[in-house]
């Protein structure tokens, strides 16, 4: 997995993905608050992800 910073909560993007059905990970508990954590998949799921996480990210 890599650990992603981003520049708002990572439990509210946590949050909105999981709506869209699309699991990671926030990691607040590792005094993280503004990433998350998120598994290597496969090609198309890396896609799915990263389309996820740009719609998120426009909305959020």
């Amino acid at each position: 997995f890599v650990s992603v910073y981003l520049k708002r909560e990572g439990q509210t993007v946590y949050q909105a993905l999981l709506r869209k059905g699309v699991i990671v990970r926030p990691v607040a508990n590792y005094e993280m608050p503004h990433h998350l954590r998120i598994s290597i998949g496969t090609p198309a799921e890396n896609e799915r992800f990263l389309q996820a996480l740009g719609d998120t990210l426009a909305d959020v």
